[in-house]
C-alpha cells in the first residue's frame, strides 16, 4: 500500500505539480521541502499507526505558513502604502495557496484553483 501512495506523490510531483500556478506555502515559508515531498518522507519512513497525525500535523503546519505569509504580505502592503517613498517590493508571494487557509489534498492536488 504505501508503494502506493509513494507512486501517487511521485507522479504528482512529476506531472502535475509543475502545471500549477502556486507552490505550497509550507515550503516556501521554511525552504526545506513542500508538502508532498514531506508526506511522502512521511509514508515511507513513518509506522502505519503514525501516518494519519503525522500528515495531518504537515497540512496543519501549511496552514499556518499560508496565515504566516498572508499577514506578511498584508503588513508589507501596509508599509508600501504608508509613503510614497518607498519602494515596492518586488517579492511576491502571491504563488502560493491554501484554499481559505485550508491546507488538504485538495489544495495540493489544484482541485480547487
Amino acid at each position: 500500500m504505501r508503494r502506493i501512495f509513494l507512486s501517487l506523490i511521485t507522479f504528482y510531483q512529476r506531472y502535475i505539480s509543475p502545471h500549477k500556478n502556486f507552490s505550497c506555502a509550507y515550503g516556501l515559508l521554511h525552504q526545506n521541502g513542500s508538502c508532498s515531498s514531506r508526506v511522502y518522507s512521511i509514508i515511507q519512513n513513518s509506522p502505519p499507526s503514525n501516518l494519519l497525525p503525522e500528515i495531518s500535523a504537515q497540512f496543519k503546519a501549511c496552514k499556518n505558513a499560508h496565515l504566516h505569509l498572508t499577514a506578511e504580505k498584508k503588513k508589507e502592503e501596509a508599509e508600501n502604502t504608508e509613503g510614497t517613498d518607498k519602494k515596492k517590493s518586488t517579492k511576491n508571494n502571491d504563488h502560493y495557496l491554501c484554499i481559505g487557509g485550508e491546507c488538504g489534498i485538495w489544495a495540493c492536488l489544484g482541485i480547487f484553483s
